[in-house]
């Protein structure tokens, strides 16, 4: 013990002296699939970022790799991995692919022809960290690349190791829950951060939906139904120190139950969406403690991530965009159904919309609507007409120049399905693309818990 002491304590001495200063806004640790998603997205929001790699491969496995979990998600990295891997198959004239699983070494060629092609990304493999400190509101981080010292100064650090050492060594805390064990009894670390700490179904739980970074599709795992699932903002966030994001399978206890992030898929969107975060941390010069969820949600939004798991609105539908913004404000809200062993989330866009689903969320979101539904009084299913004359008051446009506009406008523009009449029940679909372009409800401010901030 004491020989590994002083060995360790001459390498930081020798990396202190001699070691090279490089600079960058986001430095990422770790070998997986939620690290190397969380760097390239990073780079894609436009900031330096560096990803430290300790083998001298870009992921640090050798096993093939499921391709049933989340398989059906067209949205984020996750599905950018899929299209680059028929795309590699075809290239190669793999024909004869398992559709179940992929090798490791073809998803690791994969994942390098994504990171090779991004600009502002630069990735050291090989390299293990030594010490980690705090510098200011950032960070300080000592490393051996190929051997040799380097010195890296970073303003937000990612620990995407699956052991979480690297946070810990950054000042995190940790708990233990013995409720929460694997499939193999094995008791299950999960990060204090804010307060969340289990697997968060879409409005089963508070509002912490609205905060929303990454999603479980819906998919069987380990033999057992996965229920469709969101991962909150804050579950990445240490909430004890500043500027430091974890996204291992360590990040919560829960999460691990039925090991609901053991896979590349929920791996890749996790990394994702806290890639997004720390980008936004640098970008704007701001930091953990200061974070506006809607900005971050719709920069994820903007590289197609995803907010709410809905199997029936893929990412490639032209009100893809606007059905995730108005059901991450909660106005409309999905529906689980069994699809084989799994419990999928379905937006419904063809069903009717009903006055006690949004009513809720209206008065809490524009505090004058109470005025217009005391007026109004709409029946049970809202309807087109309710909708034109809630959007007339709010943006304060004559009704019936509203309702000309949008009557040329209803199936040339929009194409939707149903003819324009204003006495039939509104579609959710209907209700969704003309609330979000009108209204904006989710331009309105949630903190982390997804409480409105006034």
């Amino acid at each position: 013990m004491l020989k590994y002491i002083v060995f360790a304590f001459v390498i930081f001495i020798n990396t202190a002296l001699f070691a090279e200063t490089i600079k960058t806004d986001v430095l990422v640790i770790g070998g997986t699939y939620s690290g190397t998603a969380a760097s390239l997205q990073c780079a894609r929001s436009k900031v330096k970022t560096i990803l430290i790699v300790p083998g001298r491969q870009l992921i640090n496995a050798a096993a093939a790799i499921s391709l049933t979990q989340n398989k059906t998600l067209t949205s984020g990295i996750w599905s950018e991995f899929q299209k680059h891997l028929q795309a590699y198959n075809t290239a190669h004239k793999i024909t004869a692919v398992n559709q179940q699983q992929v090798s490791y070494t073809t998803a690791l060629a994969v994942l390098k022809i994504m990171t090779d092609t991004v600009k502002k990304l630069t990735v050291q493999l090989n390299t293990q960290w030594l010490t980690i400190k705090k510098s200011g509101t950032g960070w300080e981080v000592n490393v051996l690349n190929n051997g040799k010292p380097l010195y890296i100064k970073t303003k937000l650090l990612i620990d995407a190791t699956e052991t979480g050492k690297a946070a810990l060594a950054a000042g995190a805390v940790f708990i233990t829950d013995a409720d929460h064990r694997d499939s193999t009894g094995r008791q299950l670390l999960g990060l204090v951060h804010t307060g969340i700490d289990d697997v968060y179904q879409p409005y089963t739980h508070s509002q912490l939906y609205r905060t929303s970074i990454a999603v479980n599709n819906g998919s069987v795992n380990t033999g057992r139904p996965l229920p469709a699932f969101v991962i909150p903002l804050g579950a990445v966030i240490a909430k004890n120190v500043n500027n430091l994001l974890v996204t291992g399978p360590v990040i919560s206890a829960a999460y691990q139950v039925n090991r609901a992030l053991d896979n590349p898929a929920a791996q890749l969107l996790l990394g994702q969406g806290a890639g997004t975060i720390a980008a936004y941390c640098a970008f704007f010069e701001t930091t953990t403690q200061n974070l506006n969820v809607r900005m971050i949600q719709g920069e994820l939004l903007d590289h197609k991530g995803v907010l709410l798991p809905f199997a029936d609105i893929a990412s490639t539908d032209a009100d893809w965009r606007a059905t995730q913004q108005v059901a991450a404000t909660g106005l409309l809200q999905g529906e689980r159904s069994a699809d084989g062993r799994a419990a999928i989330l379905n937006f419904m866009p063809d069903v009717a919309v009903n006055t006690a689903e949004i009513k809720p969320v209206l008065l809490e979101t524009y505090t004058r609507s109470f005025l217009w539904f005391n007026r109004i009084k709409p029946v049970e299913q809202f309807t087109v007409g309710n909708l034109l004359s809630l959007i007339s008051e709010f943006t304060l446009t004559a009704p019936d120049v509203l309702q000309a506009k949008l009557q040329r406008q209803w199936q040339l523009t929009y194409h939707f399905k149903q003819a324009f009449d204003l006495n039939r029940p509104v579609t959710r679909r209907e209700f969704a693309v003309l609330v979000n372009q009108y209204l904006n409800p989710f331009a309105r401010r949630v903190d982390l818990e997804g409480r409105m901030v006034n």
